[in-house]
């Protein structure tokens, strides 16, 4: 099998990077590889400039456009672009400011005032956030984004991907020329990152929470796209659900305000926040931030400010000037606070397992089934009816990620990070990808409606013969069938109702699927028909693998062509050999980083239940676990039997490191220069980090800068 990949995404060190007119974001211009940010929430947020500018709470600002210039006719709030200034005499990064379109003039201008005044600092623009989700939704369209697109009209469903790709190509061309190419993408349906690197997106990033997909399927789109076009990444956690927003009142629990409804009960759980910042932190985000909630609201007059309450003196007095951090903090607040101090403890997180990339055509469009943005229709690309390959990207991904077809639609929180009965081990990638991308993976899946080109066979077989696995369907390619497999495949298919065998002897029932018929002349037969037609078949290709699936879609022929019970025992156990790590109790979600050092690992388990503590058995494949330390633990874990005992509170997460009994891990980099890639956190948050101690917060009197 081939060695793990375990090196970072390095942005200056890939194609893309040279091939860039507009270069992409680099640790050497973050001066290091994460920070934690604040949601600057309002113009004259004391409470935030207190954070800032006298605390270090954190060292890049996240900040909407409408705070500094008006929407209704473009002037400026009093006393922004001084404030903006003190942002960047105290060394702050400010990014995803969303620019509103003033006209090509006024918009030049404030964005020239940003880059003259941070520089590099200036990470960028909110470019394309959610628009994958907002083309989906049709606001490119009809509607006043279509007018100034100089569109009007709704495509036509009949057209094929290729147009629909390339009519999203011209709404991001569009939109990244209005962020003057200094833009970053926020998706939220998972198809937009990889078309959003191709745009020169400067990183990539995730909407989490809201009324969105599941989180862990909306990272394995980003993580793929940011090893394909080797970017950094973020996550903007969100404080809404379809229930509510969460906002904290010093004078009440809950608020109306016109539609919404908000207060400290509505919103996300605390536990959910909590698991999303450590997913994602450990799946190598470089920027979190929670877009909105850090403090307290004030209400004035029986109506909500929209402002944060300011810092108040002990007995509730007010003064200007001076405040305690730590009393207004709200519960996401202090998450923030945490996971600052935990960044700063473990600066050091290696780079996330992730074997198996799943191969998507260039063109496809896909996004989950559901009503996030349009009718909830299982649509691509908006409005293009489901194929069959489709629904097979579906079912995959109910298969590996349970329930993540359910997420925001349900109170107890199922879906926005799933159980993994394989790990999360999967990354989507698209069939253009270059050698140097497939080389990061150790199998690779091919899902969805395609036919390999030429181009794209010749990597894959590269892949093979370099001792890579490969699972297809034999009419994804056909090519490979017969070239590597030696198989003849018919073009015409049977029906087939009842039962299939595997060559371990397993028995399944299926429901009536449609098969084709192949002959094979060299490799074996995992699964037939109880005729003797061969279902799936295993190739040796090199020193590598082919699996060939002659089922189409790998289904049944009702829709929504589930997946076959013989395949998923098959390949199930394919996937189940790429694990590092076998989780025993009930499921639980796991992610897995390895460093440079071939005997540990890191693991991350989220407990999803929302009142069910669980308890269960940590093993490493191939070795004992000799020692462990609790990064967020406990006291009771243990080792017994040569394995991690531990457990997990209702809707929360641990993370511990495991210290192997001896090298096993087949790694393809060691001895890696972490700070020389600059891995870590800022050198003055490392060393005053006002996070260290939260109950020692450490206050910069006047006159310190």
């Amino acid at each position: 099998m081939r060695p793990i990949y375990n090196l970072p995404v390095i942005p200056e060190d890939g194609d893309h990077y040279r091939a860039c007119t507009h270069k992409p974001l680099t640790r050497a211009e973050m001066k290091c590889d994460f920070r934690n940010a604040l949601f600057m929430k309002h113009p004259d947020s004391q409470a935030c400039w207190e954070a800032i500018l006298r605390y270090d709470l954190a060292s890049a600002v996240y900040f909407y456009s409408r705070h500094w210039i008006r929407e209704t006719d473009g002037t400026e709030q009093e006393g922004w672009r001084h404030n903006l200034r003190r942002l960047a005499d105290a060394g702050v990064y400010i990014f995803h400011v969303g620019m509103h379109w003033y006209g090509q003039e006024q918009s030049r201008a404030c964005f020239d005032f940003l880059l003259d005044t941070f520089g590099a600092r200036f990470i960028g623009l909110k470019a394309d956030s959610e628009a994958d989700g907002g083309y989906t939704g049709g606001w490119s369209w009809t509607g006043p984004w279509a007018e100034q697109l100089g569109t009007g009209a709704t495509p036509s469903p009949q057209r094929s991907r290729t147009e629909a790709r390339r009519d999203y190509d011209r709404v991001l061309d569009w939109l990244y020329d209005r962020a003057f190419h200094r833009g970053m993408s926020i998706s939220s349906l998972g198809y937009g990152c990889h078309y959003a690197a191709e745009h020169e997106a400067r990183m990539l990033g995730i909407e989490a929470e809201e009324c969105l997909p599941s989180d862990t399927l909306l990272w394995s789109f980003c993580r793929g796209a940011s090893k394909q076009y080797d970017l950094l990444t973020a996550v903007s956690i969100s404080p809404a659900n379809r229930w509510g927003h969460a906002m904290h009142f010093r004078d009440g629990p809950m608020m109306t305000d016109g539609e919404s409804t908000g207060g400290s009960d509505y919103g996300p759980s605390h536990g959910l926040n909590r698991r999303e910042w450590y997913v994602a932190y450990m799946c190598g985000a470089s920027l979190i931030f929670f877009s909105a909630a850090i403090f307290h609201y004030g209400r004035y007059a029986s109506k909500v400010s929209g402002e944060y309450e300011p810092f108040i003196m002990p007995g509730g007095a007010n003064r200007p000037g001076f405040g305690l951090l730590e009393a207004n903090l709200t519960p996401v607040g202090r998450l923030h606070v945490e996971g600052q101090e935990f960044a700063a403890a473990h600066p050091v997180r290696g780079t996330c397992y992730m074997p198996v990339a799943l191969m998507l055509e260039r063109d496809h469009g896909w996004n989950p089934p559901g009503e996030y943005y349009g009718p909830g229709q299982d649509c691509v690309w908006g409005n293009i009816p489901y194929a069959r390959g489709d629904h097979q990207i579906d079912n995959f991904f109910r298969w590996v990620y349970p329930d993540y077809h359910l997420a925001s639609f349900y109170r107890d929180e199922r879906g926005y990070i799933t159980n993994t009965p394989f790990g999360d081990l999967f990354e989507v990638i698209l069939s253009n990808a270059s050698p140097a991308c497939l080389e990061k993976y150790r199998a690779i899946v091919l899902l969805g409606e395609q036919r390999v080109a030429d181009d794209a066979s010749e990597r894959l077989e590269t892949f093979l013969r370099d001792g890579g696995i490969v699972i297809a369907a034999a009419d994804q390619w056909p090519a490979g069938a017969a070239a590597l497999a030696g198989a003849s495949v018919s073009d015409t298919l049977r029906n087939h109702h009842g039962e299939s065998r595997s060559a371990d002897g397993s028995l399944f029932r299926e429901a009536r699927f449609e098969h084709r018929d192949v002959r094979i002349t060299k490799g074996d037969v995992l699964l037939e028909t109880s005729g003797g037609a061969a279902l799936v078949t295993r190739h040796t290709v090199g020193d590598g693998t082919l699996y060939l699936v002659n089922v189409p879609g790998w289904g049944r022929s009702a829709k929504r062509h589930d997946m076959l019970d013989g395949i998923r025992h098959v390949i199930g156990s394919v996937l189940d050999d790429l694990g590092l790590v076998t989780i025993e109790g009930r499921p639980v979600y796991n992610l897995v980083n390895v460093t440079d050092r071939d005997d540990e690992l890191i693991v991350t388990l989220c407990n999803n239940s929302p009142d069910l503590p669980w308890e269960g058995t940590v093993r490493i494949r191939d070795a004992e676990v000799e020692s462990f330390e609790a990064w967020i633990g406990h006291s009771e874990a243990a080792v017994e039997d040569g394995a991690l005992r531990c457990g997990v509170p209702a809707n929360d997460v641990r993370i511990f490191k495991l210290q192997a009994s001896h090298g096993f891990l087949p790694l393809r980099f060691r001895n890696i220069d972490w700070r020389k890639l600059g891995v870590g956190i800022p050198d003055q948050d490392f060393q005053s980090c006002p996070a260290r101690k939260s109950a020692d917060l450490t206050i910069h009197r006047p006159g310190d800068r």
